[in-house]
């Protein structure tokens, strides 16, 4: 842990921005500013902090050690309940109560749990630096990091114990109920995955996607994926497509969906929830029209006047992207915005996840062009529900 902001409920949006820049913070009610940072990014960021009104800025050396920090921090908030937040992870809260004093010891281990999202126990081994690297990379990745509820999360599927023959035995059962079938391997040019092990690591990176895409898929109704030719879920670690690193994609040419754990953990729940909902819809759109890129002119001519789409999804990769929602009359979001076929599977993935479909409500409520397309995908789902 090189970076650590402390600040006042006062100070939050300067908080917000400083996340942003990839520092870890602390929110504490009341609490002054203690912050650290390495070396390289000291003197811009107490510039920052200091000219937004932070009561207290601590400059420290380039070698204090962890320890004095954290006592010290322990001593600022020791009366109050205070939510950590993750550099890459906007606003997810990691409750610590410190109503009595808590040793130093103990909140190293929150810390180093919430860097590797192992919520369910905090062994003493910590993340090796490449290790940290990669996880912090990926939260930086993660497009819909800025528009996540981060109070939204999804129960296990088994016991933190169960073993990879259990985890899959649970996945196969609760697939056939929507008949449908799990793999484990990917086969197709251009994709690489890797399979699930029994390690430890895997078993939970299993876990965690399973939590997701499991009930994810029981959103659905009855006879919905036999009706589009869905056959098969695969569920792979690692997923890369022509050497950019994915979390899903659609695999029509398997009759399948493509979802993966790829450092999912250091990514928003919720979002990859979206991600499985737009990938299907993906899915979906090629069994309509057997065409990934289809300019459907009944979509097209629900946009306002004006609208124009960018040069597709696969162009907003590896920038930093942030998918924020709403941008403008008739796009959900900025992704949306990157061409039709996007804008299709956007408004369906916000429509199915729990967690931003009543965002979505609330702006069709003054957007006719957003509701519209709304309610178009809503009768495309109706139409592959109804029995022929």
């Amino acid at each position: 842990m090189q970076r650590m902001i402390v600040g006042s409920r006062q100070g939050l949006d300067i908080a917000r921005r400083l996340i942003e820049r990839a520092f870890y913070a602390v929110e504490a009610s009341g609490a002054q500013l203690l912050f650290l940072a390495s070396s390289s990014k000291l003197a811009p960021a107490i510039g920052l902090a200091e000219s937004s009104g932070f009561t207290r800025v601590a400059r420290p050396a380039r070698q204090r050690h962890r320890l004095e920090f954290l006592q010290e921090l322990v001593a600022l908030m020791r009366s109050e309940t205070c939510s950590l937040y993750n550099g890459a992870q906007r606003l997810r809260p990691f409750l610590i109560p410190v109503k009595n004093p808590m040793p130093a010891c103990r909140l190293l281990s929150c810390l180093a749990a919430l860097l590797l999202c192992a919520c369910a126990s905090v062994g003493p081994s910590t993340p090796s630096a490449a290790e940290a690297q990669a996880f912090e990379r990926a939260a930086q990745q993660d497009s819909l990091r800025s528009e996540c509820d981060w109070n939204v999360s999804y129960a296990p599927v088994a016991p933190k114990d169960a073993s990879l023959a259990q985890l899959q035995a649970i996945a196969t059962a609760r697939l056939a109920a929507l008949q449908l079938a799990p793999a484990w391997t990917l086969a197709m040019p251009g994709s690489e995955a890797h399979a699930f092990s029994d390690s430890a690591q895997d078993r939970a990176g299993l876990q965690l996607l399973l939590s997701i895409v499991l009930p994810a898929m029981e959103r659905y109704p009855a006879g919905v994926f036999a009706r589009t030719g869905l056959r098969h879920v695969v569920l792979v670690k690692d997923l890369s497509v022509d050497g950019q690193r994915r979390l899903a994609m659609p695999a029509p040419e398997i009759d399948s969906v493509v979802y993966a754990d790829n450092l999912l953990a250091a990514m928003c729940p919720s979002g990859m929830e979206l991600r499985v909902h737009h990938e299907y819809y993906h899915f979906i759109e090629y069994r309509l029209f057997n065409d990934f890129y289809y300019r459907d002119p009944a979509w097209l001519a629900l946009n306002p006047p004006g609208t124009a789409y960018g040069q597709g999804g696969a162009t907003a990769y590896g920038k930093g992207f942030q998918n924020l929602g709403h941008p403008q009359a008739g796009i959900v979001s900025l992704y949306a915005a990157y061409g039709p076929e996007e804008d299709k599977a956007e408004v369906f993935g916000w429509m199915m996840t729990p967690a931003y479909a009543l965002r979505l409500e609330q702006w069709t409520k003054l957007d006719p062009a957003l509701l519209a397309k709304r309610q178009s995908l809503m009768e495309v789902l109706d139409s592959k529900t109804r029995s022929d």
